[in-house]
């Protein structure tokens, strides 16, 4: 279903909250599954897509929310870098990036502009929480490059050869497609 949205979708208000409400349900659904890191990322890519969603109650989502809600401090850097002792940090490095599609509704507006996203690469090269510092007009096609990001592979940040967490900034351009 989230799927068909992202297709369909435009861009304005009720995109974003159609978009987030949906991405919303998809984390609380993959968290009762047990599958946590896949529902912490839906988790922060609706605060992202739909600040709004935090206002919904409780009892619209169910218990599992609790533990989304809870787990927000995973989105700082861990203190792993201590065990490293002092030194220059080598950045992580995208070791392999599935490129995300444009999607149908964001190509039928010809939507253009620049998204900018502040993340975390795990010292397990691993991404995680999503931080849109610029979005694009269309949370469509935020959302598509989002969850393109979830499967890019990381040669995580490391100081003296100790892997460590780190923020990573990635800068994404979109032009009309005519």
């Amino acid at each position: 279903m989230k799927r068909q949205m992202m297709e369909l979708l435009g861009s304005g208000a009720e995109a974003e909250k159609a978009l987030g409400l949906a991405l919303v349900y998809e984390a609380v659904a993959e968290e009762g599954l047990g599958q946590r890191e896949r529902a912490s990322w839906s988790w922060n890519l609706a605060a992202q897509v739909y600040p709004g969603f935090r206002e919904i109650p409780d009892t619209l989502v169910g218990e599992p929310v609790n533990a989304l809600r809870e787990r927000t401090h995973e989105c700082l850097p861990n203190a792993a870098s201590e065990g490293a002792g002092p030194g220059i940090p080598e950045p992580p490095r995208v070791r392999m990036k599935p490129k995300p599609g444009y999607t149908a509704g964001a190509s039928k507006l010809e939507i253009e502009g620049q998204l900018v996203v502040r993340m975390i690469v795990g010292a397990d090269g691993r991404p995680r929480c999503p931080v849109v510092l610029q979005s694009l007009p269309a949370p469509s096609l935020t959302v598509q490059v989002l969850e393109s990001v979830y499967k890019w592979e990381f040669e995580p940040a490391s100081i003296n050869g100790t892997a460590v967490d780190a923020f990573y900034h990635l800068t994404t351009d979109f032009r009309g497609r005519r």
